[in-house]
Order: C-alpha cells, then structure tokens, then sequence
C-alpha cells in the first residue's frame, strides 16, 4: 500500500458528533458526469461514518442536471489546470469555516502542460492546500491515461513532488489513477471517462481513503 506511512485516523474527527468533511478538488474529471467517481466513493464513505459530507465552492444541487448522490458539493471546475489553481488559490475556492475539510482529493493534469512544470505545479497545489489546513490528509491522484497524449512525464514529476512532501511530513500519498485505468476507460475524446472509468476510478478512490475514515 502506498499509504503505509500514513498513520489510519490521524485526521478523522475524534467525537462521531463532529461531521467528517471530504473535499474532492480538481478539474472536470473531479466534476464527473451525474457525479462520476465521486458516486461510489460518497456511497462507501457514508457506509462507514455515517456523519460526513463531500463538501466545496459548488453545490452539487446547482449543477445541470442536478446531482443528489455525491454529498453537499466539491471543487470540480471544467477546464481548469494545476496552473490555474496555483494561480487563483486554493483558499478562494476552499472554506475554513467553521473548519477546513479533513480530507482532500486531489485529481488535475488533464489539462496542464504533459512535462515536468505540470507535476511541480499539483506539487504547489498541495502546498497550498497544507497551508489552509495543516492536519488535512491530501491523497493526490495520477492523471488518468489520455489518448493523443501518452506520455507519461507529469505522472512522474507528481509522483516525484508528492515523495518530496512525505519527507516533510506531510499528510499525502499518491493514488494511482494511471496504472488503474487504460485508454479503453475513455470516452471518444480520448480523455474523459466512460461510466466504467468512473466507476473504476471510484473503487481505487474507496481504497485509498476509506483506511483514513474512521467510524
């Protein structure tokens, strides 16, 4: 398990009272169609405790259509790029009141730049995000396969920054979206998920996390 050094609980509310929250942050992928992988993850979360919520900037009741079984919200933002949310900032998008989420999951690259600075930049993302909150656990996604573009330099370079921030100590760890998922996973624009890449990127996200949700 590449979460071994992640000691399970260290940042899930103690009391059953205090509502666990889980942030996924990302790009359209993180958006999904009708919720896509965040469906099944919400479903198991929920299963194991059952006060928590997916929460962020844009409510899921707002979306078109609406989506109803995935939590309160996230912060998927069609287009957007671990450049562009260096740039903007994680605090403009992610609330701190009364707290800041628990647990964060982080999924960009699908459109930054596929080389080194694209890796560096989900690396300043995670700086960001460990500023806003300290005791957050962050599990930060691979890029998941893309047709036209296979290489596979930015997953290098994240996996490489996401090390990095271990040896700080860092709450982080890599969830391998890329070894998970194949090109046959993908719509014809060879980037975004089928329902079954979805529902595949659901199950690898259920367990990445779910060892850190305690009942």
């Amino acid at each position: 398990m590449p979460f071994a050094s992640i000691t399970p609980f260290t940042n899930c509310p103690v009391s059953p009272a205090e509502q666990l929250q889980v942030c996924p942050l990302g790009d359209s992928i993180t958006q999904g169609t009708n919720g896509g992988w965040k469906v099944p993850l919400f479903a198991a979360v929920k299963a194991r405790r059952t006060n928590s919520d997916f929460v962020g900037y844009t409510p899921n009741a707002l979306l078109t259509p609406p989506v109803t079984n995935c939590g309160t919200g996230s912060c998927g933002f069609p287009g957007s790029s671990a450049a562009s949310w260096k740039a903007a900032g994680v605090a403009t998008y992610v609330g701190v009141t009364p707290k800041p989420p628990d647990i964060f999951l982080v999924s960009l690259g699908t459109n930054d730049a596929n080389n080194v600075q694209g890796g560096q930049d989900v690396g300043a993302v995670v700086d960001q995000i460990v500023v806003l909150a300290p005791k957050a656990i962050v599990l930060v996604a691979t890029r998941p396969p893309q047709v036209a573009n296979a290489s596979t330099t930015i997953n290098s370079e994240i996996k490489a920054q996401i090390a990095l921030r271990r040896t700080r100590g860092y709450n982080v760890a890599i969830v391998d979206q890329f070894a998970n998922m194949t090109t046959a996973d993908l719509l014809e624009d060879g980037v975004h998920p089928t329902p079954t890449g979805y529902q595949k990127m659901g199950q690898l996200w259920i367990a990445s996390l779910l060892p850190y949700v305690k009942p």
